[in-house]
């Protein structure tokens, strides 16, 4: 869809008489809406594709690690290689939009007194509903 498409889509909205409206300016208007609603598909299926394979991608190094921890004779390494992988996932979720992931890092990585002034910030927001 063009640019004009849209300044079309914009100025029939913007004037508020649809009942003067042609028959090109209601198929403007419905392409114009049928594009956003392509658009808004494509990106759900993007992220859903994201997530999918970030946990595939889990679900697959727990496997190999689950065989290869079985042959390990010491307890330390199966912990190193562990924090190793979850500082890979962690990364590899935020490269893939997983928002929760995201968050949970962000706040892990905060400092007390940024954890403390949310908090106060929450107490007031609810206070102030």
């Amino acid at each position: 869809m063009t640019d004009s498409e849209f300044d079309k889509l914009k100025k029939s909205s913007s004037s508020g008489v649809h009942g003067s409206m042609s028959a090109e300016d209601k198929s403007d208007e419905a392409s114009a809406k049928a594009s956003a609603n392509l658009a808004d598909e494509l990106q759900y299926e993007k992220d859903a594709r994201r997530e999918e394979r970030f946990m595939f991608v889990a679900a697959l190094m727990v496997v190999v690690n689950a065989f290869i921890f079985m042959h390990m004779q010491t307890w330390s390494a199966p912990i190193v290689i562990g924090l190793v992988e979850l500082i890979l996932l962690t990364v590899y979720a935020r490269h893939c939009g997983i928002n929760e992931v995201v968050q949970l890092l962000d706040y892990v990585l905060a400092t007390p007194e940024k954890i403390r002034q949310s908090r106060i910030m929450k107490i007031r927001k609810r206070q102030q509903d």
